[in-house]
């Protein structure tokens, strides 16, 4: 699956330019994900910057069912981009669904820059079904219950090159961990959630759900 960013509005597409409103997947898959970001039409892949899909049960729910937190950075045949997977298998997905055959969910493309701040995109309307097979076939997985090592990933992304050589990267990114768990600002409350705008920049401490290895 590709999804394609506007970095001036924030807006999600498919290729060709069509409005990614809606998606439809199955539990218990795993998807492979990619994500462009587009400056003025070109793809980009901004330093520090680092994008995430975040998947929930209501636009004012913190908790999330599914995340693809797991996007990397590559420059391939197909230009810049951030690729990775999306596990339509978590214990928080299973939860939601019971045993209805079905469920509606809101999902957004999440931007986190160097600086820890974040930007959502449009939402999309996710709808997961359940699968053919039984649901105690494939095992559930486990997914990242915070991301503030990504945050910091984004900070030390931006060390000079040289001190990258000299081989204080790893230490770097480890105070940036503890600084950003020591201060990322308070979370918002269910009433800021639900009437945020587009591409507006805001914290959301609790992004990644957890799922069951």
């Amino acid at each position: 699956m590709q999804l394609l960013i506007d970095l001036a509005t924030m807006a999600v597409m498919f290729p060709g330019g069509i409005p990614a409103t809606d998606l439809s997947l199955v539990r218990g898959d795993k998807i492979p994900l990619r994500v462009t970001l587009l400056d003025e039409g070109a793809p980009v892949t901004p330093s520090g910057v680092r994008p995430a899909l975040a998947v929930k049960t209501a636009l004012g729910d913190e908790t999330l069912v599914l995340a693809a937190t797991n996007l990397e950075p590559v420059d391939d045949a197909l230009g810049p981009a951030y690729v990775g997977s999306l596990s339509v298998n978590t214990t928080q997905l299973i939860e939601a669904m019971g045993s209805a055959a079905s469920i509606d969910l809101i999902g957004e493309v999440v931007l986190i820059a160097g600086d820890g701040s974040q930007r959502t995109s449009s939402l999309i309307r996710v709808t997961v079904r359940q699968d053919i097979m039984p649901a105690d076939v494939i095992p559930p997985e486990d997914v990242l219950a915070d991301w503030s090592a990504l945050v910091a990933d984004a900070l030390a992304a931006q060390l000079p090159d040289a001190l990258k050589d000299a081989g204080v990267e790893l230490e770097a990114r480890n105070r940036a961990i503890h600084l950003v768990q020591r201060e990322m600002p308070p979370t918002p409350g269910p009433s800021s959630e639900a009437t945020h705008s587009l591409g507006e920049t805001r914290y959301w401490p609790g992004i990644c759900p957890t799922a069951a290895a």
